[in-house]
């Protein structure tokens, strides 16, 4: 979820709300508009800078595409990868602006790619570390991946695991492993710097220093049920105000300092916010976990 501010308008994508559409809410009319995307059962969407990454699941071929936002209802550039053989189609110049490694939904499970759009290439990165690991695969997929600027490496996360592994794309095998905070869940990854990278697990977030490929800060910031049951807690966004972080369990939105993570300011949106972006100084913009509806709350300070 992220919010475009030229335009006013915050755009997002839950698979199980919105199927194989770009959700797009207009903070002056407050109303949502759905873009569909064409051969997918539901997508993924993410911003790098004025382009946006969509990667399709569920369709016939596996793909990943990429809109601009001043046109973001239109595909700027594609590639299809059929048989393994990658087609590009469109704006070749664009694929520098996101990050070149993606997982990739496919009939057979979840490929990681190095794409190489000069060369219309795209390379398959080395999965046997899980394949053949330790990992229950039909409850722990691969979650997310992010590749550091500059650096010949990628990250990847997996389902109900705090252990990211480090995958070296030039050698194309396994480095090493970093240890989150133990909480067993579902890493979803930013960047905060050239040498800093956040991350959530499970109802904790974290900082991960690049440099030395280790936890150097980690705050719980979700407690358990009445009965003892952990909850979790939802997506974050980054802004220059601090991480937002989303608490469906808690009905708010919090606003955090990005170094050791203490509570800056709440916004109470109500429901379960699974996702939320700030949208002014002192608003704050979310999405309902189970439904999808917009959910609004200002901070308290």
């Amino acid at each position: 979820m992220f919010y475009d501010n030229e335009r006013r308008r915050v755009v997002s994508s839950i698979g199980w709300a919105d199927r194989a559409a770009i959700w797009v809410f207009d903070l002056a009319s407050e109303r949502v508009e759905l873009i569909p995307i064409p051969d997918a059962k539901f997508v993924t969407v993410r911003r790098d800078g004025e382009v946006v990454r969509v990667t399709h699941f569920g369709g016939n071929i596996p793909t990943i595409a990429i809109r601009t936002l001043s046109n973001l209802g239109q595909d700027a550039a594609v590639l299809r990868i059929e048989r393994d053989r990658p087609t590009f189609s469109g704006d070749a110049r664009l694929w520098a602006s996101i990050d070149a490694c993606a997982l990739l939904p496919t009939k057979e499970g979840t490929r990681l790619v190095f794409i190489d759009a000069p060369s219309e290439s795209v390379r398959f990165l080395d999965l046997e570390w899980y394949l053949q690991g330790e990992y229950d695969h039909a409850y722990q997929g691969l979650i997310d991946c992010l590749s550091p600027p500059g650096r010949e490496y990628t990250i990847v996360s997996i389902q109900r695991s705090s252990r990211l592994v480090v995958l070296d794309v030039r050698k194309n095998e396994k480095v090493r492993e970093i240890s989150l905070a133990d909480r067993g869940g579902n890493p979803l990854l930013t960047l905060l710097s050239d040498t800093a990278m956040l991350a959530t697990d499970y109802d904790t977030m974290c900082r991960v220093d690049l440099g030395s490929m280790s936890l150097v800060a980690s705050q719980r910031l979700q407690g358990d049920s009445d009965k003892g049951a952990r909850h979790f807690v939802g997506d974050f966004s980054l802004d220059e105000a601090g991480v937002l972080l989303a608490r469906p369990f808690s009905g708010d939105a919090l606003l955090l300092d990005p170094t050791h993570f203490s509570i800056l300011d709440r916004a109470v949106t109500g429901g379960e916010p699974l996702q939320a972006v700030r949208v002014s100084s002192n608003a704050v913009l979310a999405r309902d976990w189970k439904t999808g509806h917009p959910l609004q709350g200002t901070f308290a300070g």
